[in-house]
C-alpha cells in the first residue's frame, strides 16, 4: 500500500526527550511507521484517558500536527507552547520535556528548540490526557519556514484519516465475512487460512501474532525475540515479514527500529 500521507512513511527520527512515564526513550529510533498527521480537534476530540488517540478506532501512536504559537511558558524541566491551526476544540498544550529520562540522576539536558511566540510550528510526538484535558508530549517541536507546508500538513490530515477510515472498514468487513464462515478447520489450518484470507502470508501472520500478544504495559517485542520463537524461518524471511507488517500499518516501532508493537493491540 502505498500512501502519501503521513501514516506509513515518516519524514522524520524523533530523538524522544520526555520523562520515562510519558512512554519515551532518549536515543534515536528509526521510521517510524505510524505516523500520523492530525488537527488540534482531533487531538481534543479524539483522546481518550485510558487509550491515548483513537480515530476510527486505531490507537495513533505517533502524531505530527502544525499550529500557530499563541503562549510560551518556560518551567525548569520542560517548556510549555500553546498551539493554535484554528480548527474546533484549538489551541491545545504541548510540552517538550528538556531532560531525557526526568527519573535519572545522570538526566542529559536538551536545549529547548528557538521558538517564538506568533509563529508556525510542527510539533511531532503523542496525544497524552490528564485529569482535565487532552495534551502533546512532543519528540520534536520546530519553526515552520515554508508556508506551504502548512497547507500540505492539512492535505495529509485528510489523506491520513481516509486511510484510516479504510482500514477500519475493511476490517469489519473482513470479521463479518469470517463470523459468517461455516466451514470447520484445524487450528493450525484456520490461522493459515485466515492469513491468506487477510492478505497475509502464514509467516507475516505468526509475526503479527507475536507482536499482538507482546505485554501492552512494554515496550513491545523485539526482532530478536521473534527470531528466537521462529527458529524454522531464516532471519532473512522473518525481516521481510517485519518490514512487510510495518510498511501496511499492523505495526510500529516503539523504542528503537528493532522493538515492534500491533497497531490494533
Amino acid at each position: 500500500m502505498d500512501q502519501s500521507g503521513g501514516y506509513f512513511v515518516s519524514q522524520f527520527d524523533p530523538n524522544t526527550n520526555g520523562p520515562a512515564n510519558a512512554g519515551q526513550s532518549g536515543g534515536q529510533s528509526g521510521d517510524r511507521k505510524n505516523l500520523v498527521a492530525v488537527s488540534l480537534s482531533q487531538v481534543v476530540h479524539c483522546t481518550r484517558k485510558d487509550d491515548g488517540l483513537v480515530i476510527h478506532r486505531q490507537k495513533v501512536h505517533s502524531l505530527t500536527t502544525i499550529g500557530l504559537v499563541v503562549s510560551i511558558e518556560e518551567l525548569t524541566t520542560k517548556n510549555i507552547y500553546r498551539i493554535d491551526d484554528q480548527t474546533r476544540g484549538a489551541p491545545v498544550e504541548v510540552q517538550y520535556w528538556k531532560n531525557d529520562d526526568n527519573e535519572s540522576m545522570n538526566s542529559r539536558y536538551i536545549s529547548p528548540p528557538p521558538i517564538s511566540e506568533k509563529t508556525y510550528v510542527r510539533v511531532i510526538g503523542q496525544s497524552r490526557y490528564d485529569d482535565k484535558k487532552p495534551f502533546i508530549v512532543a519528540f520534536r517541536v520546530e519553526p515552520i519556514t515554508d508556508p506551504n507546508e502548512i497547507y500540505m500538513h492539512f492535505l495529509e490530515v485528510i489523506t491520513d484519516s481516509i486511510v484510516l477510515q479504510r482500514r477500519k472498514n475493511e476490517t469489519l468487513s473482513a470479521s463479518m465475512n469470517n463470523s459468517m464462515d461455516t466451514n470447520s478447520f484445524s487450528m493450525n489450518n484456520s490461522t493459515i487460512n485466515a492469513a491468506h484470507m487477510q492478505g497475509f502470508t502464514p509467516i507475516q501472520k505468526t509475526v503479527l501474532n507475536l507482536i499482538s500478544k507482546a505485554d501492552p504495559m512494554s515496550a513491545g517485542i523485539t526482532r530478536q525475540e521473534i527470531m528466537s520463537s521462529i527458529p524454522a524461518v531464516g532471519p532473512n524471511e522473518i525481516t521481510k515479514a517485519i518490514d512487510f507488517l510495518a510498511n501496511e500499518g499492523h505495526i510500529f516501532s516503539t523504542t528503537d527500529e528493532d522493538t515492534f508493537k500491533a497497531t490494533d493491540s
